[in-house]
């Protein structure tokens, strides 16, 4: 009986880990075409308003993730990703301390980690971690769904700054 429990402890494991580094793949593949403004990954169109902010979508989608997409406007290009949708700010908490140790991990040693300041309702996020390049950055925050709610999403986003 238990090595039949450690076959199944192991095939479970193993099919959980190649997402991971499929994840760390990608991270990596996305952090490194912040320069290059996510061209590599510029999909097809799917809006583009009066304010001349135009977003795609992304051609790959980052594993454990849903909802990627590219916006563009004079200020910034932007590549975001949902992680999780309606979750408690305690669970949106501990899936951005994996995330952020998965970003540390595949990431180039020149991106500077700081913690996000937190409730910065100007910005949207409640709590999070940014990496920070010259004018490129990499941050995963938690924001609330609405105000006065306790559903919070989780965001994954890369950004470069435009230099006007």
């Amino acid at each position: 009986m238990l090595r039949y429990t450690f076959i199944a402890f192991s095939i479970i494991v193993s099919l959980q880990l190649p997402a991971q580094d499929s994840a760390a793949y990608y991270i990596k593949k996305v952090s490194l075409d912040i320069s290059n403004n996510f061209q590599s990954f510029k999909g097809v169109l799917i809006q583009k308003d009066s304010i001349d902010e135009t977003t795609y979508s992304s051609l790959i989608l980052i594993p454990g993730t849903h909802e990627n997409k590219i916006l563009y406007n004079k200020w910034i290009s932007a590549y975001s990703a949902w992680i999780i949708d309606s979750v408690s700010e305690n669970e949106g908490k501990k899936i951005i301390r994996k995330w952020q140790k998965l970003i540390e991990s595949v990431i180039e040693s020149n991106f500077e980690m700081k913690k996000l300041p937190p409730e910065n309702f100007l910005r949207g996020y409640q709590y999070g971690w940014g990496f920070y390049n010259e004018n490129s950055a990499i941050s995963i925050s938690l924001h609330q769904s609405a105000l006065n709610t306790k559903n919070y999403s989780v965001i994954l986003s890369f950004s470069k700054s435009v230099t006007l």
